[in-house]
């Protein structure tokens, strides 16, 4: 936008900036309904149930490098971080 020289020229500037903003936020907002369009899509899938399984052992795993990170020097801290791994590995030796 060039530097108009007046206040007249530049609120006019700004309200054409602003105009199109907005018309370029509408065409990006997203469509509503997409999750009932999805929903059930993979009940008949028979791996989906390992994707959750691996996406809970991801974040179970990040969850515990966080809080070695975190608390890693603390002894309380350390204490946190084993209980949270015990308790992973008795959920493993349930399945």
């Amino acid at each position: 936008m060039p530097i108009a020289s007046t206040i007249e020229e530049r609120l006019a500037a700004v309200e054409k900036a602003v105009a199109e903003l907005q018309q370029g936020k509408a065409a990006v907002e997203p469509k509503h309904g997409w999750v009932e369009k999805i929903t059930g899509t993979f009940k008949d899938d028979p791996e989906f149930g390992e994707i959750l399984r691996l996406g809970q052992e991801i974040r179970q795993a990040e969850k515990l490098e966080a809080l070695r990170a975190a608390f890693g020097g603390h002894p309380r801290g350390m204490g946190m971080v084993k209980s949270l791994a015990k308790t992973q590995r008795r959920k493993e030796e349930v399945k």
